[in-house]
């Protein structure tokens, strides 16, 4: 759900061969060396029949353009009760299958009679999930919105003649837990940030009221989500502040607290480089770029009430990432400045698409080419790999084609090895498996799933994708929802209809 950070990038901790080809760079600066001294910044119950609720037909437009149609609904009985939430926070060992599967709806494909999926999203709540289901700018405009919870039972349907592009709720853990989400509506004829409950699925407020009652300076209507952590967000114009906005306004999803934040100095912003605003590491608000060599770097840190772009602060907002070169040859490590600190030329993307790599705890786990490529243009062999970050060692290797789910926090849900035909042909890629990032290795027996669909991703308009949230994995395909809920809670599987 949240932003991806400086680059696409793993750190790993284990023990390894090492890398005779990996060169340490020497410091290519007059003012710091590269070699950072510097400290690091920072019950359940089954599903019964349905309970007594209040169901009205929606009034809603567009609600009859879904199938079946969007019917706004809350439900009579006191959501139940789950006191397990901090087991989901980290990612980790998952059930045997689903927790939840859910169907959604859809819309009248351009061929009578035959059914179009939706992109579709999913947020963790306090005991269940929030989902959406867009139509996107197609042919209407229309979302519904519904809060479900972990024992399947449907909390809340809301039914909207506008697009939902966003949602951002607070850790569910947090203590008061929270009870309101930030929702982002768009259309033809709507463009807004709303603040519903998760109580009922009401609107509380609009962001840009709240702003103005703050007298906090102009929000104007076209604002972007700019940067996301689980318990803040950045809204604003866009990078450059060049709208009608005289400044960002930072969220708080627990309190919602709102505060103005400046854009930088037009000196900290080359217009020559392509910046996005994130959340780095440290904490700090960041806008990241590329250095002069055209690696990722950070460009500017908000700290203390203020930007900076000094050196010693943008060092400190990130430790050492690892990716492939910008060229596509050879895996580099890179400070936050953007300075290279080792590179390995023996290791090399591949043409595929799909996982090239990512960040798992202090390694980075890669797939690409290892060894010199083959003179034809083949990749000769291809591989996953963990990578130590900070030294380019690589601490495992396992050959083959691999697909990759989903990375992070010291875990990965990947095949298994592939099986090759007598004419060399990939003929099975393997059962889908959780594997620990530090070693390579399946986690244990348990965590396998023989489904080639279970987590599939896919690629471009696919609406197939794969995405963690601490301990709760939601696997999207084509209309199904599977939210998966760790092994330790061992939860009773639900099966719910939306709407």
């Amino acid at each position: 759900m949240r932003t991806l950070l400086i680059a696409c990038a793993l750190v790993l901790t284990a023990c390894g061969v090492d890398n005779p080809d990996v060169v340490l760079i020497g410091d290519t600066t007059t003012s710091v060396a590269v070699a950072s001294t510097e400290p690091a910044s920072a019950t359940t119950v089954a599903v019964t029949d349905p309970v007594p609720a209040t169901t009205t037909t929606s009034p809603v437009a567009s609600a009859k353009l879904f199938d079946p149609p969007c019917a706004q609904y809350v439900s009579d009985a006191a959501a139940t009760p789950f006191a397990q939430e901090a087991a989901l926070d980290a990612f980790g060992p998952l059930g045997a299958e689903p927790t939840l599967v859910v169907a959604l709806p859809s819309v009248q494909g351009a061929t009578a009679g035959t059914a179009q999926d939706l992109p579709a999203s999913v947020e963790r709540i306090p005991g269940g999930v929030l989902l959406s289901v867009s139509s996107g700018m197609g042919d209407f405009d229309g979302a519904v919105l519904a809060a479900i919870g972990v024992d399947g039972a449907r909390r809340w349907v809301r039914c909207y003649d506008s697009n939902i592009s966003s949602m951002l709720v607070a850790p569910a853990s947090l203590s008061p837990a929270p009870d309101r989400a930030l929702v982002m509506l768009y259309g033809a004829t709507t463009n807004k940030w709303v603040v519903i409950s998760l109580g009922d699925g009401s609107t509380i407020s609009d962001i840009a009221d709240l702003v103005k009652q703050q007298g906090l300076g102009v929000f104007g209507p076209n604002a972007q989500l700019l940067a996301a952590t689980p318990d803040r967000v950045v809204l604003g114009a866009d990078v450059a502040g060049s709208g009608s906005d005289a400044e960002m306004v930072m969220v708080d999803l627990a309190s919602f607290a709102l505060t103005a934040v400046p854009y930088p100095p037009a000196t900290m912003r080359p217009a020559d480089i392509y910046s996005s605003f994130e959340f780095a590491d440290s904490g700090d608000l960041v806008l990241a770029g590329r250095s002069s060599a055209n690696v990722p770097a950070v460009l500017a840190a908000y700290r203390d009430g203020q930007w900076t772009d000094s050196p010693a602060v943008l060092r400190s907002t990130y430790p050492l990432s690892a990716d492939f070169a910008p060229a596509g040859t050879g895996l580099i490590g890179f400070d936050a400045l953007g300075r290279v600190v080792w590179r390995y030329d023996n290791v090399n993307p591949t043409t595929n698409e799909g996982f090239r790599a990512a960040r798992s705890g202090k390694v980075t786990m890669v797939s690409g080419c290892f060894g010199l490529p083959d003179p034809t243009g083949g990749c000769t062999p291809m591989s996953l790999a963990g990578v130590a970050t900070d030294t380019g060692k690589i601490l495992w290797n396992s050959a083959g084609i691999r697909e990759v789910a989903t990375v992070g926090e010291g875990f990965a849900v990947v095949t298994g090895k592939p099986t090759a035909a007598a004419d060399g042909t990939i003929s099975d890629l393997g059962p889908w498996m959780l594997i620990n990032t530090n070693t390579g290795k399946q986690v244990d027996a348990s965590q396998e799933w023989t489904d080639p669909e279970a987590f599939a991703t896919g690629c471009c308009a696919d609406l197939r994708s794969v995405t963690h949230d601490g301990g709760l994995v939601t696997a999207y395909n084509y209309g199904r929802l599977a939210i998966w809920y760790p092994k330790s809670l061992a939860l009773t599987p639900a099966k719910v209809n939306i709407p």
